[in-house]
């Protein structure tokens, strides 16, 4: 579905009058595309008397809630979607939690089913192939994948990066690799005015599937510096090549990286604790202590299982069913 084009929405409704399912899951991100979701929410429930799940991504999407009318009609709308619905999931319990708060949701609805891990990307490259193609000559990387928002903490990971002592600077790169927002201008200035520039892969475009492996493979550590999220994906491609992850030290993160051997945490919106980190990590990869780590054992399998438990108990109102 395209957001701004209507024809999408009609071809849209066309295949569940034409395919009639039992459940429609809607994916809830962001207030952009709460037109296209209520249009389909009222089609499932009303027209075709489907059950309905939203999968919560985001309770609040950070960006629109610092604008007033967006808040507002965001609250209004998004508040009628989770009337019709059946059923929520969510990444975490952290964000489960939020949502029951916000939305005054029954608890017994809702479900926390965790990524799987992303090991569809394909295989690991030679670290030192993958590092010179991208023209990468320190011993020690750090990158940082994923859009560059605000609420990511990129500015946060460039001045820790920026205030590295110069011993640890020259032996140290940082890749930025993930699409530009564009509500965040210090990273751009951060980069610019960086005293360790020549040290800093800067790749502010979307990154197709294709070159996943080799912006991992080249990394010694993934960074995910969140000042707030609600899950990340990146973490989940993370673990499944190995890396260690540096991760901001919030309940979120240490729920989804619980039990992972690599994870390292920082606090949040703290340049000097962060730096401090990565100082310490470069340390232990000179020590030959940085990984390769296990990943962990849940699988997409795993999550399909879960959203097949769900469809049973709305099949049978709500009663517990037999695995």
């Amino acid at each position: 579905m395209d957001w701004n084009s209507p024809i999408s929405w009609l071809k849209a409704i066309r295949f569940l009058v034409t395919y009639k399912p039992d459940v429609v899951i809607l994916q809830w991100w962001t207030s952009a595309t709460m037109h296209m979701q209520l249009l389909i929410a009222l089609v499932s429930r009303l027209c075709l008397k489907a059950n309905l799940i939203v999968q919560l991504h985001e309770v609040a999407e950070p960006l629109e809630m610092g604008s007033l009318p967006i808040r507002l009609l965001s609250k209004r709308i998004s508040s009628v979607i989770m009337a019709l619905a059946d059923g929520y999931t969510t990444h975490s319990r952290a964000v489960a939690a939020e949502a029951i708060d916000k939305y005054h949701l029954n608890s017994e609805n809702v479900f926390t089913i965790p990524f799987g891990v992303y090991d569809s990307y394909g295989p690991s490259l030679p670290m030192q192939e993958a590092r010179a193609e991208l023209k990468i000559e320190q011993e020690f990387v750090v990158l940082y994948f994923g859009m560059i928002r605000r609420y990511k903490g990129v500015s946060e990971l460039l001045q820790a990066f920026n205030g590295l002592p110069p011993s640890v600077a020259r032996t140290t790169s940082l890749i930025i690799a993930g699409e530009d927002w564009g509500d965040d201008p210090d990273v751009r200035r951060l980069v610019k005015t960086s005293p360790h520039r020549d040290n800093i892969v800067f790749r502010p475009d979307y990154v197709p599937n294709a070159l996943v492996p080799k912006y991992f493979s080249a990394a010694d550590v993934v960074a995910l510096p969140y000042l707030t999220t609600s899950g990340s994906g990146v973490a989940s491609i993370g673990m499944a090549y190995g890396k260690a992850i540096l991760a901001s030290d919030l309940e979120v993160m240490r729920e989804l990286l619980d039990g992972y051997e690599g994870a390292t945490f920082a606090k949040p919106g703290d340049p000097v604790n962060l730096r401090s980190r990565i100082e310490q990590l470069s340390i232990e990869r000179c020590r030959g202590e940085l990984g390769p780590y296990p990943p962990p054992h849940a699988t997409w399998d795993d999550v399909v299982a879960q959203y097949d438990s769900i469809f049973a108990l709305l099949k049978h109102g709500g009663q517990e069913v037999s695995a």
